[in-house]
């Protein structure tokens, strides 16, 4: 009696639970299947809006890495040929992370291609993007942006800031400058913003180095800051490199001091 009143009911109601737990289980596998990749996707889509390869411009080396904490982030970069002598790069990092980010950065890119594409400013340019996004819903979300447009001819550049970060400038004598503009507060946040152009002369062999808070910011297993001062001392070693080379020793020297530690 007792084998039939007691064991038969719990291990029906066992087995029950065991077949409920394992329904569940392959539920989650396949939904978490199906959110990898609709990531894998929106990651391939994300690196559409970037270019993979820097446009071959005479008398200037770029190079450009990106490698999201996420399936998808909210860094961006672009690149500009307003003329056969001026090259236009800008780097950016919305702030935020993940799949609302990505999108946000999607719309930014598009934006500031558009802004960008008839004028030689590049206050102008900030200052036209910041009214086309701040006139939109986004969110919460804004978007630090540096540009700089570099001429060949008159050997000059021209920075504008939208409260990015400031780009590194290692000279071929050694000496080092952090490079930024008087004004400018981040992008969206506000409408009708001013912007200041800095404009500084560019010697032969001197190296720019545009970079968003994914390097100033990685830390490593101590929760020390690479920082900014590192980052100019490994393309001060290098600065006599290709681009492509700088590029590749500061990634190697930023993945070397995170170590084992999880992309921040």
């Amino acid at each position: 009696g007792i084998w039939v009143d007691l064991f038969y009911p719990l291990a029906a109601i066992t087995a029950v639970y065991i077949i409920a737990v394992l329904n569940k289980v392959l539920f989650e596998i396949k939904k978490r299947e199906l959110i990898e990749n609709e990531l894998k996707i929106a990651s391939k889509i994300q690196k559409s809006f970037l270019p993979e390869t820097p446009p071959i411009r005479n008398g200037i080396g770029l190079a450009v890495y990106m490698k999201p904490a996420k399936a998808v982030g909210g860094d961006l970069y672009a690149f500009m040929t307003p003329s056969q002598e001026k090259t236009g790069v800008m780097v950016g990092d919305v702030s935020g992370k993940g799949t609302p980010a990505a999108l946000f950065m999607a719309k930014v890119v598009s934006e500031f291609k558009f802004s960008a594409r008839d004028k030689m400013d590049p206050a102008q340019i900030l200052s036209a993007l910041n009214d086309s996004i701040s006139s939109e819903s986004t969110g919460g979300l804004f978007v630090t942006v540096s540009y700089v447009i570099f001429d060949r001819l008159t050997k000059r550049m021209l920075l504008s800031n939208g409260g990015h970060l400031p780009v590194i400038s290692v000279k071929a004598d050694g000496q080092t400058a952090e490079l930024v503009s008087e004004e400018g507060m981040p992008i969206g946040v506000m409408s009708g913003m001013t912007f200041a152009d800095a404009q500084r002369p560019i010697e032969e062999g001197e190296v720019f180095a545009f970079y968003s808070d994914g390097v100033s910011e990685a830390r490593n297993r101590k929760k020390e800051e690479y920082g900014i001062p590192a980052l100019t001392k490994v393309i001060l070693d290098n600065r006599h490199a290709s681009a492509d080379e700088i590029l590749n020793k500061a990634v190697e020297d930023l993945n070397h001091f995170m170590g084992k530690a999880d992309q921040h």
